[in-house]
């Protein structure tokens, strides 16, 4: 943690922020695009989420291709990878 005085000679503390890591332990941040499997039945796939949040227990996004961009919540972390960022930069949200 971090102690700083501010103009009114306050000492505020700044609090640590949460670090969640994917299935390989590369950290997830805000901005990330992340694929997580899926199943339902025996079918099975991989679903992309664009991070819009990082908690110590959760990660908040959504999918880009969902129109809508309706909110999601994922809690278990040991099927999320992260997309290399190189690779996201040069094909986009695809």
């Amino acid at each position: 943690m971090n102690e700083t005085i501010n103009e009114d000679n306050v000492a505020v503390v700044d609090a640590p922020t949460a670090v969640i890591t994917d299935a390989f332990g590369v950290a997830i941040n805000k901005g990330d695009l992340i694929v997580f499997a899926v199943r339902k039945g025996s079918s099975q796939w991989l679903n992309k989420l664009r991070v819009t949040g990082v908690t110590a227990s959760s990660v908040k996004g959504y999918d880009p291709e969902d129109t809508l961009q309706r909110a999601k919540t994922l809690r278990q972390m040991k099927t999320v990878v992260v997309l290399d960022r190189a690779v996201v930069n040069a094909i986009g949200d695809v």
